[in-house]
Order: structure tokens, then sequence, then C-alpha cells
């Protein structure tokens, strides 16, 4: 597997991460082997397919699914 200072063991947090730039951003970091991966989506649908896309690549990474935005406090 290969390995980025910047993503390797490290926990990675994605924004809008059910639409296209940010599943396929997701399906890229895994590769790298970080520590967690964090998903954060503003809807429902689009945090679904997202996490069953990557449950075949995330069995030895640590992800979350999270519904919410980065706007809220």
């Amino acid at each position: 597997m290969p390995s980025h200072p910047a993503i390797t063991d490290a926990s990675i947090l994605v924004t809008g991460a059910g639409g296209s730039i940010g599943s396929t951003l997701c399906r890229q970091i895994l590769a790298f082997a970080p520590k967690r991966l964090l998903c954060l989506n503003l809807t429902e649908g689009g945090l679904t397919s997202l996490e069953r896309a990557l449950h075949p690549c995330s069995q030895t990474v640590s992800c979350t699914y999270v519904l919410g935005s980065v706007c809220d406090a």
C-alpha cells in the first residue's frame, strides 16, 4: 500500500463527501491508509451511497459517515 506523509496514519475529514468530487477524494485517500476517514455530507442519500461504495475498500480503515454541515456549530 502506498504512503503519503500528510495522509498515512492521519485523521482526514472530507466535506461534501457524498458528491462526485468528494467521493473520488475519499476513494483516493483510502489508498494511502489514513488512520481514520471522516466523511461529512449535507444529504443522507449521498452519504448512504458513499458508504455502500466505500464499504469494500474501508475494511482496514476506520470510516465515519456524518450527516451535517461545516456551517453548523
